[in-house]
Protein backbone atom coordinates (compact mmCIF):
# COMPACT_ATOMS: atom_id res chain seq x y z
CA UNK A 1 0.00 0.00 0.00
CA UNK A 2 1.54 3.28 -1.13
CA UNK A 3 1.15 6.65 0.59
CA UNK A 4 -1.81 7.76 -1.55
CA UNK A 5 -3.72 4.54 -0.93
CA UNK A 6 -3.10 4.88 2.80
CA UNK A 7 -4.33 8.50 2.70
CA UNK A 8 -7.46 7.47 0.78
CA UNK A 9 -8.17 4.78 3.38
CA UNK A 10 -7.74 7.14 6.35
CA UNK A 11 -9.85 9.83 4.69
CA UNK A 12 -12.58 7.31 3.88
CA UNK A 13 -12.74 6.04 7.46
CA UNK A 14 -12.84 9.59 8.83
CA UNK A 15 -15.62 10.55 6.38
CA UNK A 16 -17.76 7.50 7.19
CA UNK A 17 -17.39 8.01 10.95
CA UNK A 18 -18.15 11.74 10.81
CA UNK A 19 -21.08 11.32 8.39
CA UNK A 20 -22.58 8.65 10.63
CA UNK A 21 -22.28 10.96 13.63
CA UNK A 22 -23.90 13.87 11.78
CA UNK A 23 -26.78 11.66 10.62
CA UNK A 24 -27.28 10.62 14.23
CA UNK A 25 -27.47 14.28 15.30
CA UNK A 26 -30.39 14.95 12.93
CA UNK A 27 -32.66 13.95 15.81
CA UNK A 28 -31.74 17.29 17.38
CA UNK A 29 -34.17 18.92 14.92
CA UNK A 30 -36.98 17.66 17.16
CA UNK A 31 -36.23 20.30 19.80
CA UNK A 32 -35.89 23.98 19.01
CA UNK A 33 -33.22 24.41 21.70
CA UNK A 34 -30.89 21.98 19.87
CA UNK A 35 -31.99 22.59 16.28
CA UNK A 36 -29.17 25.09 15.71
CA UNK A 37 -26.64 22.27 16.24
CA UNK A 38 -28.35 20.09 13.64
CA UNK A 39 -28.42 22.95 11.12
CA UNK A 40 -24.73 23.69 11.69
CA UNK A 41 -23.79 20.02 11.27
CA UNK A 42 -25.70 19.77 7.98
CA UNK A 43 -24.00 22.87 6.56
CA UNK A 44 -20.63 21.59 7.77
CA UNK A 45 -21.20 18.35 5.88
CA UNK A 46 -22.08 20.22 2.67
CA UNK A 47 -19.13 22.66 2.62
CA UNK A 48 -16.42 20.52 4.24
CA UNK A 49 -17.06 16.76 4.26
CA UNK A 50 -18.85 16.37 0.92
CA UNK A 51 -16.03 18.16 -0.99
CA UNK A 52 -13.53 15.83 0.70
CA UNK A 53 -15.62 12.92 -0.53
CA UNK A 54 -15.49 14.37 -4.06
CA UNK A 55 -11.69 14.12 -3.88
CA UNK A 56 -12.16 10.36 -3.60
CA UNK A 57 -15.09 9.95 -5.98
CA UNK A 58 -13.91 12.31 -8.75
CA UNK A 59 -10.52 13.96 -8.35
CA UNK A 60 -8.60 16.59 -6.44
CA UNK A 61 -9.37 19.98 -8.06
CA UNK A 62 -6.82 22.18 -9.77
CA UNK A 63 -6.76 25.63 -8.17
CA UNK A 64 -4.74 27.22 -10.95
CA UNK A 65 -2.53 30.08 -9.81
CA UNK A 66 -3.22 29.31 -6.13
CA UNK A 67 -0.18 27.06 -5.98
CA UNK A 68 -0.31 26.80 -2.21
CA UNK A 69 -3.74 25.18 -2.40
CA UNK A 70 -2.52 22.76 -5.06
CA UNK A 71 0.47 21.73 -2.93
CA UNK A 72 -1.64 21.21 0.18
CA UNK A 73 -4.50 19.28 -1.44
CA UNK A 74 -2.05 16.90 -3.14
CA UNK A 75 0.08 16.33 -0.02
CA UNK A 76 -1.00 12.99 1.44
CA UNK A 77 -0.09 13.52 5.15
CA UNK A 78 -1.95 16.84 5.03
CA UNK A 79 -5.01 15.14 3.54
CA UNK A 80 -5.04 12.57 6.35
CA UNK A 81 -4.54 15.04 9.19
CA UNK A 82 -7.08 17.51 7.77
CA UNK A 83 -9.69 14.76 7.33
CA UNK A 84 -9.21 13.57 10.92
CA UNK A 85 -9.43 17.13 12.27
CA UNK A 86 -12.59 17.83 10.25
CA UNK A 87 -14.18 14.54 11.32
CA UNK A 88 -13.89 15.35 15.03
CA UNK A 89 -14.94 19.01 14.70
CA UNK A 90 -18.74 18.40 14.80
CA UNK A 91 -18.25 15.93 17.67
CA UNK A 92 -16.43 18.60 19.69
CA UNK A 93 -18.97 21.40 19.32
CA UNK A 94 -22.01 19.10 19.58
CA UNK A 95 -20.91 17.30 22.74
CA UNK A 96 -19.51 20.46 24.34
CA UNK A 97 -22.78 22.31 23.69
CA UNK A 98 -25.15 19.53 24.79
CA UNK A 99 -23.31 18.42 27.93
CA UNK A 100 -22.62 22.03 28.89
CA UNK A 101 -26.29 22.86 28.38
CA UNK A 102 -27.40 19.98 30.61
CA UNK A 103 -25.10 21.17 33.38
CA UNK A 104 -26.25 24.76 33.00
CA UNK A 105 -29.91 23.69 32.97
CA UNK A 106 -29.54 21.92 36.31
CA UNK A 107 -27.70 24.94 37.70
CA UNK A 108 -30.43 27.26 36.44
CA UNK A 109 -33.11 25.15 38.11
CA UNK A 110 -31.35 25.49 41.44
CA UNK A 111 -31.12 29.26 41.04
CA UNK A 112 -34.62 29.63 39.54
CA UNK A 113 -33.31 31.64 36.60
CA UNK A 114 -35.94 33.95 35.04
CA UNK A 115 -36.66 33.72 31.33
CA UNK A 116 -34.98 36.25 29.12
CA UNK A 117 -36.87 39.11 27.48
CA UNK A 118 -37.67 39.42 23.80
CA UNK A 119 -36.40 42.02 21.38
CA UNK A 120 -39.82 41.91 19.72
CA UNK A 121 -40.97 44.27 22.50
CA UNK A 122 -39.03 47.03 20.67
CA UNK A 123 -40.47 46.92 17.13
CA UNK A 124 -39.66 50.59 16.41
CA UNK A 125 -35.95 50.01 17.09
CA UNK A 126 -35.96 46.94 14.86
CA UNK A 127 -37.81 48.82 12.12
CA UNK A 128 -35.25 51.64 12.24
CA UNK A 129 -32.38 49.13 11.95
CA UNK A 130 -34.18 47.35 9.08
CA UNK A 131 -34.33 50.64 7.16
CA UNK A 132 -30.79 51.72 8.08
CA UNK A 133 -29.22 51.00 4.63
CA UNK A 134 -31.86 53.13 2.90
CA UNK A 135 -31.28 55.93 5.41
CA UNK A 136 -27.53 56.12 4.79
CA UNK A 137 -27.68 55.43 1.03
CA UNK A 138 -28.15 59.15 0.15
CA UNK A 139 -24.71 59.75 1.70
CA UNK A 140 -23.03 57.61 -0.99
CA UNK A 141 -20.21 59.42 -2.86
CA UNK A 142 -21.54 58.05 -6.15
CA UNK A 143 -25.22 57.13 -5.93
CA UNK A 144 -25.29 55.89 -9.54
CA UNK A 145 -23.25 52.75 -8.75
CA UNK A 146 -26.25 51.39 -6.82
CA UNK A 147 -28.65 51.69 -9.74
CA UNK A 148 -27.48 48.35 -11.17
CA UNK A 149 -26.94 44.98 -9.49
CA UNK A 150 -23.55 43.43 -9.01
CA UNK A 151 -20.37 43.49 -6.90
CA UNK A 152 -18.98 46.99 -6.37
CA UNK A 153 -15.57 46.13 -7.85
CA UNK A 154 -17.33 45.33 -11.12
CA UNK A 155 -18.63 48.92 -11.22
CA UNK A 156 -15.78 51.00 -9.75
CA UNK A 157 -12.01 50.79 -9.82
CA UNK A 158 -9.91 49.34 -7.03
CA UNK A 159 -8.36 52.76 -6.43
CA UNK A 160 -11.65 54.56 -5.76
CA UNK A 161 -11.19 54.29 -2.00
CA UNK A 162 -14.00 56.72 -1.12
CA UNK A 163 -16.63 54.53 -2.80
CA UNK A 164 -15.08 51.35 -1.42
CA UNK A 165 -14.96 52.75 2.11
CA UNK A 166 -18.61 53.85 2.01
CA UNK A 167 -19.65 50.49 0.62
CA UNK A 168 -17.92 48.72 3.52
CA UNK A 169 -20.03 50.72 5.99
CA UNK A 170 -23.15 50.12 3.89
CA UNK A 171 -22.48 46.37 3.97
CA UNK A 172 -22.28 46.43 7.76
CA UNK A 173 -25.61 48.26 7.96
CA UNK A 174 -27.15 45.72 5.56
CA UNK A 175 -26.22 42.85 7.86
CA UNK A 176 -27.85 44.65 10.80
CA UNK A 177 -30.87 45.35 8.60
CA UNK A 178 -31.24 41.68 7.67
CA UNK A 179 -30.89 40.63 11.30
CA UNK A 180 -33.64 43.09 12.29
CA UNK A 181 -35.85 41.91 9.42
CA UNK A 182 -35.61 38.32 10.63
CA UNK A 183 -36.47 39.40 14.18
CA UNK A 184 -39.48 41.37 12.93
CA UNK A 185 -40.59 38.49 10.73
CA UNK A 186 -40.60 36.10 13.69
CA UNK A 187 -42.87 38.48 15.59
CA UNK A 188 -45.12 39.02 12.57
CA UNK A 189 -45.52 35.30 11.88
CA UNK A 190 -46.41 34.66 15.51
CA UNK A 191 -49.07 37.38 15.50
CA UNK A 192 -52.64 36.85 14.32
CA UNK A 193 -53.36 40.32 12.97
CA UNK A 194 -55.02 41.04 9.65
CA UNK A 195 -51.95 43.00 8.53
CA UNK A 196 -49.67 39.97 8.84
CA UNK A 197 -49.45 39.16 5.08
CA UNK A 198 -48.77 42.81 4.21
CA UNK A 199 -46.10 43.23 6.91
CA UNK A 200 -44.43 39.93 5.98
CA UNK A 201 -44.37 41.03 2.34
CA UNK A 202 -42.80 44.35 3.35
CA UNK A 203 -40.05 42.51 5.24
CA UNK A 204 -39.31 40.32 2.21
CA UNK A 205 -39.18 43.46 0.04
CA UNK A 206 -36.64 45.08 2.38
CA UNK A 207 -34.53 41.91 2.30
CA UNK A 208 -34.60 42.01 -1.50
CA UNK A 209 -33.35 45.62 -1.43
CA UNK A 210 -30.58 44.61 0.99
CA UNK A 211 -29.48 41.84 -1.38
CA UNK A 212 -29.53 44.24 -4.33
CA UNK A 213 -27.41 46.85 -2.53
CA UNK A 214 -24.90 44.33 -1.18
CA UNK A 215 -24.41 42.78 -4.62
CA UNK A 216 -22.91 39.46 -3.55
CA UNK A 217 -24.15 35.89 -3.47
CA UNK A 218 -23.46 35.25 0.20
CA UNK A 219 -26.17 37.69 1.28
CA UNK A 220 -28.73 36.08 -1.05
CA UNK A 221 -27.98 32.70 0.54
CA UNK A 222 -28.24 34.34 3.98
CA UNK A 223 -31.64 35.81 3.11
CA UNK A 224 -32.99 32.44 1.95
CA UNK A 225 -31.60 30.71 5.05
CA UNK A 226 -33.09 33.34 7.36
CA UNK A 227 -36.52 33.15 5.73
CA UNK A 228 -36.60 29.35 5.96
CA UNK A 229 -35.50 29.52 9.60
CA UNK A 230 -38.24 32.02 10.47
CA UNK A 231 -40.92 29.93 8.75
CA UNK A 232 -39.74 26.76 10.46
CA UNK A 233 -39.14 28.27 13.91
CA UNK A 234 -42.56 29.92 14.12
CA UNK A 235 -44.20 26.72 12.78
CA UNK A 236 -45.68 28.71 9.89
CA UNK A 237 -44.15 25.97 7.74
CA UNK A 238 -45.16 22.36 8.24
CA UNK A 239 -42.26 20.10 9.17
CA UNK A 240 -43.05 17.87 6.18
CA UNK A 241 -42.41 20.85 3.87
CA UNK A 242 -39.02 21.73 5.37
CA UNK A 243 -36.85 19.32 3.35
CA UNK A 244 -38.60 20.08 -0.01
CA UNK A 245 -38.27 23.83 0.66
CA UNK A 246 -34.57 23.45 1.45
CA UNK A 247 -34.05 21.50 -1.78
CA UNK A 248 -35.92 24.10 -3.85
CA UNK A 249 -33.98 26.92 -2.16
CA UNK A 250 -30.71 25.12 -2.89
CA UNK A 251 -31.62 24.73 -6.57
CA UNK A 252 -32.59 28.41 -6.85
CA UNK A 253 -29.37 29.56 -5.17
CA UNK A 254 -27.28 27.24 -7.39
CA UNK A 255 -28.90 28.54 -10.59
CA UNK A 256 -28.54 32.13 -9.42
CA UNK A 257 -24.90 31.55 -8.46
CA UNK A 258 -24.12 30.09 -11.89
CA UNK A 259 -25.72 33.13 -13.55
CA UNK A 260 -23.74 35.41 -11.23
CA UNK A 261 -20.44 33.81 -12.21
CA UNK A 262 -21.17 34.16 -15.92
CA UNK A 263 -22.65 37.68 -15.72
CA UNK A 264 -19.84 39.25 -13.72
CA UNK A 265 -16.91 37.42 -15.23
CA UNK A 266 -16.16 35.25 -12.22
CA UNK A 267 -15.98 32.09 -14.29
CA UNK A 268 -14.55 31.25 -17.71
CA UNK A 269 -15.34 27.55 -17.37
CA UNK A 270 -16.50 25.77 -20.50
CA UNK A 271 -15.77 22.09 -19.77
CA UNK A 272 -16.91 19.85 -16.92
CA UNK A 273 -13.41 19.80 -15.43
CA UNK A 274 -13.25 23.60 -15.39
CA UNK A 275 -16.75 23.85 -13.91
CA UNK A 276 -15.78 21.35 -11.23
CA UNK A 277 -12.61 23.27 -10.31
CA UNK A 278 -14.56 26.55 -10.19
CA UNK A 279 -17.32 24.98 -8.08
CA UNK A 280 -14.83 23.63 -5.55
CA UNK A 281 -13.03 26.94 -5.21
CA UNK A 282 -16.25 28.95 -4.86
CA UNK A 283 -18.42 26.77 -2.63
CA UNK A 284 -16.26 24.37 -0.62
CA UNK A 285 -14.03 25.32 2.33
CA UNK A 286 -11.91 22.20 2.77
CA UNK A 287 -9.02 23.50 0.63
CA UNK A 288 -8.33 26.44 2.98
CA UNK A 289 -8.36 24.04 5.93
CA UNK A 290 -5.85 21.75 4.20
CA UNK A 291 -3.63 24.71 3.37
CA UNK A 292 -3.37 25.98 6.97
CA UNK A 293 -2.82 22.41 8.20
CA UNK A 294 -0.06 22.06 5.60
CA UNK A 295 1.59 25.22 6.93
CA UNK A 296 1.18 24.08 10.55
CA UNK A 297 2.77 20.71 9.83
CA UNK A 298 5.66 22.08 7.78
CA UNK A 299 7.27 25.43 8.49
CA UNK A 300 7.63 26.94 5.03
CA UNK A 301 8.59 30.60 4.81
CA UNK A 302 7.33 30.79 1.21
CA UNK A 303 3.74 30.08 2.31
CA UNK A 304 3.79 31.70 5.76
CA UNK A 305 0.36 33.16 6.54
CA UNK A 306 0.85 35.11 9.79
CA UNK A 307 4.01 36.52 11.35
CA UNK A 308 3.23 35.37 14.90
CA UNK A 309 0.51 33.41 16.78
CA UNK A 310 -2.67 35.38 17.36
CA UNK A 311 -1.77 38.10 14.85
CA UNK A 312 -5.21 38.18 13.22
CA UNK A 313 -6.78 38.80 16.66
CA UNK A 314 -4.53 41.85 17.01
CA UNK A 315 -5.68 43.00 13.56
CA UNK A 316 -9.35 42.77 14.61
CA UNK A 317 -8.64 44.62 17.86
CA UNK A 318 -7.00 47.46 15.92
CA UNK A 319 -9.57 47.76 13.13
CA UNK A 320 -10.54 51.34 14.15
CA UNK A 321 -6.91 52.47 13.74
CA UNK A 322 -6.53 53.99 10.22
CA UNK A 323 -3.55 53.14 8.06
CA UNK A 324 -2.68 56.84 7.90
CA UNK A 325 -1.81 56.56 11.61
CA UNK A 326 -0.32 53.05 11.47
CA UNK A 327 1.53 52.88 8.17
CA UNK A 328 2.82 49.32 8.73
CA UNK A 329 -0.56 47.97 9.79
CA UNK A 330 -0.76 44.35 8.54
CA UNK A 331 -3.40 43.31 6.04
CA UNK A 332 -6.35 41.17 7.10
CA UNK A 333 -6.15 37.42 7.60
CA UNK A 334 -8.10 36.72 4.40
CA UNK A 335 -5.64 38.86 2.44
CA UNK A 336 -2.69 37.16 4.14
CA UNK A 337 -4.15 33.75 3.31
CA UNK A 338 -4.55 34.77 -0.34
CA UNK A 339 -0.98 36.05 -0.60
CA UNK A 340 0.36 32.87 1.01
CA UNK A 341 -1.66 30.68 -1.39
CA UNK A 342 -0.24 32.69 -4.30
CA UNK A 343 3.29 32.46 -2.89
CA UNK A 344 3.57 36.27 -2.67
CA UNK A 345 4.59 38.59 0.13
CA UNK A 346 1.77 40.00 2.24
CA UNK A 347 0.22 43.05 0.60
CA UNK A 348 -3.17 44.50 -0.28
CA UNK A 349 -4.65 42.79 -3.37
CA UNK A 350 -8.20 44.17 -3.52
CA UNK A 351 -9.61 40.64 -3.43
CA UNK A 352 -9.18 37.55 -1.30
CA UNK A 353 -10.00 33.87 -1.01
CA UNK A 354 -12.73 32.83 1.41
CA UNK A 355 -11.75 31.57 4.84
CA UNK A 356 -13.51 30.57 8.06
CA UNK A 357 -12.93 30.44 11.80
CA UNK A 358 -11.89 26.77 11.55
CA UNK A 359 -8.85 27.50 9.37
CA UNK A 360 -8.15 30.90 10.96
CA UNK A 361 -7.81 29.29 14.40
CA UNK A 362 -5.18 26.89 13.00
CA UNK A 363 -3.33 29.76 11.31
CA UNK A 364 -3.22 31.58 14.66
CA UNK A 365 -2.54 28.74 17.10
CA UNK A 366 -1.06 25.94 15.03
CA UNK A 367 -2.41 22.41 15.36
CA UNK A 368 -4.03 23.38 18.68
CA UNK A 369 -6.41 25.44 16.54
CA UNK A 370 -7.99 22.15 15.39
CA UNK A 371 -9.56 22.06 18.86
CA UNK A 372 -9.91 25.80 19.52
CA UNK A 373 -12.01 26.47 16.39
CA UNK A 374 -14.68 23.83 17.15
CA UNK A 375 -14.73 24.89 20.81
CA UNK A 376 -15.62 28.43 19.71
CA UNK A 377 -18.68 27.03 17.95
CA UNK A 378 -19.44 24.84 20.96
CA UNK A 379 -19.37 27.82 23.31
CA UNK A 380 -21.69 29.86 21.09
CA UNK A 381 -24.11 26.94 20.69
CA UNK A 382 -24.06 26.15 24.41
CA UNK A 383 -24.87 29.76 25.25
CA UNK A 384 -27.78 29.96 22.80
CA UNK A 385 -29.36 26.78 24.18
CA UNK A 386 -29.74 28.35 27.63
CA UNK A 387 -32.36 30.87 26.49
CA UNK A 388 -35.85 30.37 25.13
CA UNK A 389 -35.52 33.42 22.89
CA UNK A 390 -36.30 33.02 19.20
CA UNK A 391 -34.32 36.09 18.11
CA UNK A 392 -31.21 34.96 20.00
CA UNK A 393 -31.33 31.49 18.46
CA UNK A 394 -31.90 32.95 15.01
CA UNK A 395 -28.89 35.27 15.42
CA UNK A 396 -26.87 32.30 16.69
CA UNK A 397 -27.80 30.26 13.61
CA UNK A 398 -26.82 33.04 11.22
CA UNK A 399 -23.63 33.81 13.16
CA UNK A 400 -22.46 30.18 13.18
CA UNK A 401 -23.16 29.77 9.46
CA UNK A 402 -21.23 32.95 8.67
CA UNK A 403 -18.29 31.94 10.88
CA UNK A 404 -18.16 28.66 8.98
CA UNK A 405 -18.50 30.20 5.51
CA UNK A 406 -16.66 33.57 5.57
CA UNK A 407 -13.80 35.23 7.42
CA UNK A 408 -14.35 36.75 10.85
CA UNK A 409 -14.26 40.41 9.76
CA UNK A 410 -17.40 39.84 7.67
CA UNK A 411 -19.15 38.39 10.75
CA UNK A 412 -18.39 41.27 13.12
CA UNK A 413 -21.85 42.93 12.82
CA UNK A 414 -23.58 39.63 13.59
CA UNK A 415 -21.11 38.89 16.39
CA UNK A 416 -21.68 42.32 17.95
CA UNK A 417 -25.46 41.85 17.67
CA UNK A 418 -25.16 38.45 19.35
CA UNK A 419 -23.06 39.92 22.18
CA UNK A 420 -25.50 42.80 22.68
CA UNK A 421 -28.43 40.40 23.13
CA UNK A 422 -26.38 38.15 25.41
CA UNK A 423 -24.96 40.84 27.69
CA UNK A 424 -28.31 42.63 27.84
CA UNK A 425 -29.77 39.52 29.44
CA UNK A 426 -26.70 38.90 31.60
CA UNK A 427 -26.92 42.41 33.11
CA UNK A 428 -30.62 42.00 33.77
CA UNK A 429 -29.96 38.56 35.27
CA UNK A 430 -27.27 39.96 37.59
CA UNK A 431 -29.36 42.79 38.99
CA UNK A 432 -32.72 41.04 39.24
CA UNK A 433 -31.83 37.41 39.97
CA UNK A 434 -33.88 36.12 42.97
CA UNK A 435 -30.75 34.64 44.54
CA UNK A 436 -29.25 38.15 44.79
CA UNK A 437 -32.33 39.79 46.36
Amino acid sequence: MDEKQLADLVVSIALIASTGYIVNTLRLFKQQSTSVIAILNCIFFVVYLFPVALDLLLRVPDFGHLEGYNDATNHQPTRMFSAIALSIAPVIWTEFAIHGFRYQREKSRRLNQPSTSSLWSKPLLLAALALLPLLILPLAPSYSVYKTYGPLLAKVGRNQMEELSFHAYLNQSILYSMLSCFALLIGILRSRGKMRPFLAGAIVFILAIDCFLYGKRAVVALAFSGLVFCLWYTEALRKSFLIPLLIVSGVIISVYSHWYQIEFGRSRASTFEELYDSFRLEFSRDHAHKFVVFNALFDNSDTEILDYPGESLVIYATLPVPRSVWEDKPVSYAMSLTCAALGDDRHYLGWGVTSSVLDESIANFGLAGCLIGPLVFGLILRTSMQYDLAVFRMVTTVLCLMLMMVHLSSCLPMLLGWLVIFFKDRIKHFYFHPALL
